[in-house]
């Protein structure tokens, strides 16, 4: 009996779904990472984590450089002054040696510190910028040793080492959201296999969806449920890691 050939519809729908199968497998190199490293989570395959990870880098991008800026600036001014620099030449050259980008938001504060001005307030309106936290407790850091006396390079690398801490836990908690984060990609795509099953069965979902009101209201608010649902997964993974840098 002759095989009935396949329809471009059925085709497609079969392609997409062996595609995005072998995509959502883990590579080779991540199996043979979990043999060596024991019992380490199982990455999921680069298609779910390409489209999160550039937009990850592209959004929180600055967040980091500022959050490794400020422990960089910690450990430097330290340094300065245990070579016997002044707290204020100290402060200014810690910034000029950090990444152009990032002593460009510190500007305020070198003026301030060359002007022979308190810094504080400075350090205080940088501590604004998403991912500069840690220079709120720059500012309370240099109030504290003006006041009393106290030794600041002692402080100043206490507080580059409880920053790093903090920087390694935001890590970790990154690699943990992933799943949820992935999960909700996966989610979000599942509509669109829908449609392409739909139209292998020749139901025309297509037409529907587009050609009458019913069907406009149907697209409309299932892509506005799909990213809302989007939306609300990165919101709460923002908001846990925003406390986390705020603390």
């Amino acid at each position: 009996m002759p095989v009935p050939p396949f329809s471009p519809e059925s085709l497609l729908v079969l392609g997409t779904a062996g595609w995005t199968v072998l995509c959502a497998l883990p590579s080779p190199s991540a199996v043979r990472l979990r043999r060596i490293i024991g019992n380490a989570p199982l990455p999921s395959g680069s298609f779910w984590q390409r489209p999160h990870g550039w937009a990850s880098a592209v959004l929180d991008r600055d967040r980091a450089r500022r959050r490794r800026a400020a422990i960089d600036l910690c450990r430097a001014t330290a340094a300065e002054l245990r070579g016997g620099r002044a707290p204020s030449d100290a402060l200014a050259s810690a910034v000029d040696e950090l990444d152009a980008s990032v002593a460009a938001d510190l500007g305020r504060v070198v003026a301030a510190l060359r002007g022979g001005d308190d810094p504080v307030p400075a350090l205080s309106r940088v501590a604004e910028l998403p991912g500069f936290a840690g220079m709120r407790h720059v500012a309370s850091c240099w109030r504290v040793a003006y006041d009393t006396g106290a030794g600041l390079a002692d402080v100043m690398d206490r507080l580059a080492d409880s920053l790093a801490r903090d920087e390694a836990h935001l890590r970790e908690l990154s690699a943990h959201l992933a799943g949820p984060r992935t999960t909700a990609l996966l989610l979000s795509l599942l509509p669109v296999a829908g449609l392409l099953l739909a139209a292998a069965l020749g139901t025309g979902p297509l037409r529907f969806l587009c050609t009458t009101p019913a069907g406009l209201v149907c697209l409309g608010g299932g892509l506005g449920l799909d990213v809302l649902g989007l939306y609300w997964v990165r919101r709460m993974s923002r908001g846990v890691t925003a406390w986390i840098e705020s603390r």
